[in-house]
């Protein structure tokens, strides 16, 4: 396994996801735009398992405590070494969002239908297999008035996992026919 240095994932992160948006049009459906942000940086990590949701290490808060070095792959261990291994093949495979992306597959995601259940709730999933795994980027809608997309969470399942295809599992693919990729505007 490789080492895992979370500024590195912070600086790839911010290179390659924020201050864009990434343009999908879907056949027969409206356009899905997504966009990344900063503040969602410790969330989409794992983070808030690690600290139990401390406000401190999350949002902008856990931002600014990771690019200044106070949050380490070292200091997560220490925190809570349990919960650091449930998260590490998250950290390993962050990179591939970008990859995610430019190549994934879109389903439309209905939590009701995932089995086992889950908390988590989007509209789609953009999904890739990777190295044995499935990596799961869920997004959901920001507002009723919006066509923009925030990733809400990123999962990582090995095919060696009871379930691993648990949520694409009887999902609606969506045709993605095409892609492109804009700089955020100031008023987005």
């Amino acid at each position: 396994m490789s080492k895992i240095d979370l500024l590195r994932l912070l600086e790839v992160y911010e290179t390659n996801l924020c201050n864009k948006i990434f343009h999908y049009e879907v056949s027969n459906s409206i356009p899905v735009n997504v966009a990344f942000y900063r503040e969602q940086f410790c969330h989409l990590l794992g983070i808030q398992h690690i600290y139990d949701y401390d406000k401190r290490y999350l949002g902008k808060a856990g931002y600014d405590k990771i690019l200044d070095k106070q949050i380490t792959v070292k200091a997560l261990k220490r925190h809570n070494l349990a919960e650091y291994e449930k998260i590490k093949e998250r950290l390993l495979y962050f990179n591939e969002i970008y990859d995610i992306m430019l190549n994934g597959t879109l389903i439309g995601f209905n939590p009701d239908v995932v089995n086992p259940k889950t908390i988590i709730k989007a509209d789609f999933v953009l999904y890739k297999e990777h190295e044995a795994h499935y990596l799961h980027l869920f997004l959901r809608k920001e507002s009723v008035n919006s066509n923009i997309y925030a990733p809400v969470s990123y999962g990582v399942k090995s095919f060696n996992d009871k379930e691993p295809n648990q949520f694409i599992k009887y999902q609606k693919y969506k045709k993605i026919t095409s892609r492109s990729i804009s700089l955020m505007s100031e008023n987005q």
